[in-house]
C-alpha cells in the first residue's frame, strides 16, 4: 500500500471520527437546550395557572368578606348571596359554638361544625379549607370562611368551578394536561 493511500485513509478516518464526535456533542447539547426550553415553558404555564387560581380564590374571599359586612344575615339573604355568586353553591352562618344558625340550605340548620377547619380557622381570619369531600352535601368542594359577628360566615365552592382551567390545553399542546393539587401539612401533594 502506498503512503499516499495510507495518509488519505487516515485523514478520512480522522474526519469520520471527528465528525461523528462533533455531531454527537451537538446532538446532546441541542437535546439539553430543547429539554430546558420545554421545562421552562411548562413552568411558565403552571405559574400562569397558579396566578389565575390565586386571583380566583382572592375574588371569592373578597365576595365573602363583603357579605360579612352586613350586621345580620337571614337564611333568605344567604340565598341571595349564593345566587348572586355563581361560584358559591352553599352559604351559611356558624354561631360562636360552631352550629349552623342561618343557611342557604334550610336542611343544614342546627348542624354542629365546631370541629371543622373552616370554623376553627375562620373565627380569626379569612380562611380557605383545601379541597375535601363534604359528607353533608355529597360534593367535592373547597370552603371559604371569614369572621362574622361572633361566629363565622362560610361559602362552599364546588370543585367543578376549576374544570375550565384544568381542561384547558392552552400552552400544553394536544397531549398536555393540567392537574391541580395542594400541599398537605406534611408538604405532600394532594391531587383533586
Amino acid at each position: 500500500m502506498r503512503i499516499s493511500t495510507i495518509l488519505i485513509l487516515a485523514i478520512v478516518l480522522l474526519g469520520v471520527v471527528g465528525s461523528s464526535s462533533g455531531i454527537y456533542y451537538f446532538y446532546t447539547q441541542s437535546e439539553s437546550v430543547i429539554e430546558e426550553s420545554i421545562i421552562s415553558h411548562l413552568e411558565s404555564v403552571a405559574e400562569s395557572e397558579k396566578v389565575f387560581i390565586n386571583k380566583f380564590l382572592e375574588e371569592q374571599k373578597d365576595k365573602l368578606r363583603i357579605a360579612a359586612t352586613q350586621g345580620e344575615l337571614s337564611s333568605e339573604q344567604l340565598v341571595k348571596v349564593r345566587d348572586s355568586n355563581i361560584e358559591f353553591y352553599e352559604v351559611f352562618v356558624l354561631d360562636s359554638m360552631g352550629v349552623i344558625r342561618q343557611s342557604s340550605a334550610e336542611s343544614k340548620l342546627g348542624q354542629d361544625k365546631s370541629t371543622d377547619a373552616y370554623f376553627v380557622n375562620g373565627r380569626y381570619e379569612t380562611y380557605i379549607k383545601p379541597a375535601y369531600f363534604s359528607e353533608s352535601t355529597q360534593r367535592h368542594a373547597i370552603a371559604i370562611a371569614t369572621p362574622f359577628n361572633d361566629g363565622v360566615l362560610v361559602a362552599r365552592i364546588e370543585l367543578e368551578a376549576f374544570n375550565d382551567l384544568v381542561s384547558s390545553r392552552s400552552g400544553l399542546g394536544e397531549t398536555g394536561e393540567s392537574l391541580l393539587a395542594y400541599r398537605d401539612k406534611n408538604n405532600e401533594p394532594v391531587f383533586f
